[in-house]
């Protein structure tokens, strides 16, 4: 482990330095060595088979330097090159186990050292990095620090980044819906904004919570089938109300009627 500083110095200066455009093809004659290939992607690839290799042998290890000298020097070259950012980002968690307690770890640092000069990039980390996160098995803080972040980046004058929070809201919408709510009366306004992207993502979280309100009438709070008299009878009974009206004052707010006006 030792030699792990030297290790990311070398593919960090790789990175840095080779265009994610370029392309290379085999010296022989085979139908493998004949087909292009990306050089970033070929390196990201290499470390991580590397990192997997490492963190089969000594995983806290692996993770406490990774954590204090790999992290900031992958988020300085991904923050600065889109391209780069969408290849290399799986490499942010190929170094630490794949737990809710680390992978926060990770965004913290990530959301510490972004802070200073590129706020408004980190809605499109945690983008790509939500894709590896398990729905299933996601801890409350974990799905908290999405939340917090994403409720943040709607306020921000760029479209793309105000797309890239949405995104991040529908994924969490099929998680659990009931945290993202209060933030329908934001999402409301976005509805007049003319990227189109922006629209697509607010019909997709539109219908993300339709299905759960769909899913809320035909299962208890407790997941059981509502069907006779059950456990979960008591618990529908006196949150239908509650249900009912805020699909009145929410609901309307993202509908896919309105989204669809405004496209």
């Amino acid at each position: 482990m030792l030699d792990f500083p030297d290790l990311i110095s070398f593919f960090s200066s790789c990175f840095k330095n080779v265009n994610p455009t370029v392309t290379s093809k085999g010296s022989g004659d085979s139908v493998e060595t004949d087909k292009p290939y990306n050089l970033l992607g070929l390196m990201v690839e290499t470390l991580k088979l590397i990192a997997n290799r490492l963190l089969n042998s000594d995983p806290q290890q692996v993770e406490l330097f990774f954590l204090e000298y790999g992290v900031e020097q992958f988020i300085d070259i991904m923050a600065g090159n889109v391209q780069k950012m969408n290849e290399m980002a799986i490499l942010l968690y190929c170094f630490v186990q794949s737990s809710n307690n680390s992978h926060l770890r990770v965004l913290q640092k990530l959301a510490d050292k972004l802070a200073v000069r590129h706020r408004n990039v980190l809605p499109a980390f945690l983008t790509r990095l939500l894709v590896f996160e398990s729905e299933s098995g996601m801890s409350t803080e974990l799905y908290n620090f999405y939340l917090e972040h994403a409720g943040r980046g709607l306020h921000s004058s760029s479209p793309i980044t105000r797309t890239k929070c949405i995104t991040i809201l529908s994924n969490l919408s099929r998680i659990r819906l009931e945290p993202i709510l209060p933030l329908v009366r934001i999402l409301r306004k976005q509805q007049n904004d003319e990227y189109w992207e922006l629209k697509g993502q607010l019909l997709i979280f539109a219908s993300n919570a339709l299905i759960q309100f769909n899913s809320e009438r035909e299962y208890g709070m407790g997941g059981e089938q509502i069907d006779g008299a059950t456990n979960s009878d008591a618990v529908h009974g006196a949150s239908t109300g509650q249900r009912e009206e805020s699909k009145e004052e929410q609901t309307p707010g993202i509908s896919l009627g309105e989204a669809g006006d405004a496209t």
